[in-house]
């Protein structure tokens, strides 16, 4: 798993501003679909990676060259191991932490997503 976090955080590296001090990224997982949310903390502040200029194109590439990373490895999973959202948190220390959820979201998604939010956007 470790190289799965590094792989996505080198991704992620080029479109990390200079002042970063928080990455959160959100992979959510349901049947046949799957949705990913990149957050960026600066100067205390939480933002979505699509409000820093970057294009919509880029930001879409950038989010499927993660799910591809993520979809191989959830291929390797089964039963009590399949995980439906994972949560990566890494700092501009080098510091990171990974939760995973084991119940599929999908009917409760926005809700999922706002609770998520508080948990994880402080």
């Amino acid at each position: 798993m470790d190289r799965l976090f590094q792989d996505i955080f080198d991704k992620l590296t080029s479109y990390l501003p200079t002042d970063w001090g928080k990455v959160a990224l959100m992979a959510n997982y349901g049947d046949g679909s799957y949705s990913i949310y990149i957050h960026v903390k600066i100067n205390n502040q939480y933002t979505e990676i699509s409000d820093l200029g970057y294009a919509e194109k880029d930001i879409h590439v950038l989010k499927r060259e993660i799910h591809k990373l993520i979809k191989s490895e959830r291929k390797q999973l089964t039963g009590k191991d399949l995980w439906y959202t994972m949560t990566l948190i890494v700092d501009s220390d080098g510091n990171f932490k990974a939760d995973f959820d084991y119940e599929d979201v999908s009917e409760n998604s926005i809700e999922y997503t706002l609770e998520w939010r508080k948990k994880y956007l402080v």
